[in-house]
């Protein structure tokens, strides 16, 4: 019987010990709020200026975005521009064409940054000046950007984790800004320059939704008499619970949502697949392990981080655009969705496009989406 015992505690200790290095990964890996420095993404080195294009080299181990057809943003220390076309391959390197926006010109051996946002602020993006804006959060005020238009529906946009918060979005502003929807660009806590909380952990809308609630009362102290929701990987699952749990639900008119994580625990699972050596069953038996233990020690209620759970709850129109090779927040947690609310789920499932890339891929089938999805909502 003693040995008994003892072989149980053993058990327990060496389940509870891999469980809680298992929640330490999920803290880092996944919870925590890295805050980027100036400018997001890999390197990329000039070798020749040519014509109207770069000749460029990759940094070791970043994405092999800089080969794709994807129009990408790329900083200097002064300077922004946007990487566009088809990659033509030379040896080591690759030529791409070249369109300059702001600032001095990339020269030869420049170190550029490569940024999936694709613009340095609301100028270049859609030509209109973005004002700052303080939302009065339960924290204190945090920044947002601020952008006028004629109608009483706003738009406000919201970024992902381990983002630059007001730029990430730009890429969605277009179609709202081109309707005439004043739009806010708004961040929240732990995130880059907001308030702290939980000891900088993202709690993936669980609290943050409070501070997308304060965004939609300082819309409509401005005139709005509804939002259209805009979120991107992290800020779309912030939006999905901000609509749940909104006071006024009925003042979301819409939801445009790009590559969301709607169930936190399956992006965490895809992520442990990915680094994670030894096939699914260790997975599993690790997973299961961490599951609980990261569920107490950050307060996560996984069934309230899972939207899917909750389709019947969803009451506003939704435009759902998801790449089908996302290596961060599985497609299929939004096939699930799609399918299970299609009276309300408009779906873009881009085939063969990686995470937050669609826009990326076509500029112009993004635009011409959301701005299809806007006129059938906003008339």
């Amino acid at each position: 019987v003693r040995r008994a015992g003892a072989g149980g505690l053993g058990l327990a200790a060496l389940v509870g010990g891999v469980g809680w290095a298992g929640s330490e990964m999920v803290r880092a890996r996944a919870l925590s709020q890295v805050r980027p420095g100036p400018a997001p993404g890999p390197s990329v080195r000039v070798e020749e200026v040519v014509d109207d294009g770069l000749l460029l080299t990759q940094s070791m181990g970043a994405p092999r975005d800089l080969e794709s057809p994807l129009t990408l943003g790329v900083e200097g220390r002064s300077g922004y521009g946007q990487l566009v076309g088809i990659a033509e391959r030379a040896g080591p390197a690759a030529r791409r064409r070249y369109v300059h926006l702001c600032g001095e010109r990339p020269g030869r051996h420049d170190e550029l940054l490569i940024d999936l946002s694709a613009f340095p602020d609301s100028k270049q993006a859609v030509g209109v000046a973005a004002q700052p804006l303080d939302i009065e959060t339960e924290l204190g005020p945090v920044r947002a950007l601020h952008l006028p238009g004629h109608r009483n529906e706003w738009a406000i946009l919201v970024h992902g984790r381990i983002a630059m918060p007001y730029r990430e979005p730009l890429r969605m502003l277009r179609p709202f800004v081109h309707r005439g929807h004043p739009a806010l660009i708004v961040s929240y806590r732990n995130a880059a320059g907001a308030h702290k909380a939980q000891g900088g952990i993202s709690r993936f809308g669980l609290d943050e939704w409070t501070d997308i609630s304060a965004a939609i009362t300082t819309a409509r102290s401005r005139g709005a008499r509804s939002v259209i929701l805009g979120g991107l990987s992290m800020g779309g699952g912030i939006a999905m619970a901000a609509t749940e749990r909104h006071d006024d639900p009925f003042e979301i008119a819409g939801l445009v949502l790009d590559s969301p994580v709607l169930d936190l625990w399956s992006t965490i699972d895809a992520g442990a697949g990915r680094i994670l050596r030894g096939g699914p069953i260790l997975r599993r038996g690790l997973l299961g392990c961490t599951k609980p233990i990261a569920r107490t020690r950050f307060g996560l209620d996984w069934g309230a981080l899972d939207h899917t759970q909750r389709a019947d709850s969803l009451s506003a129109p939704t435009l759902l655009i998801h790449g089908s090779a996302d290596r961060v927040s599985p497609v299929e947690v939004s096939d699930a969705l799609a399918a299970a609310r299609p009276d309300l789920v408009t779906y873009r499932r881009t085939p063969g496009i990686d995470h937050l890339r669609s826009w990326n891929a076509s500029p112009a089938s993004y635009e011409e989406a959301v701005t299809s999805f806007l006129e059938q909502i906003s008339p």
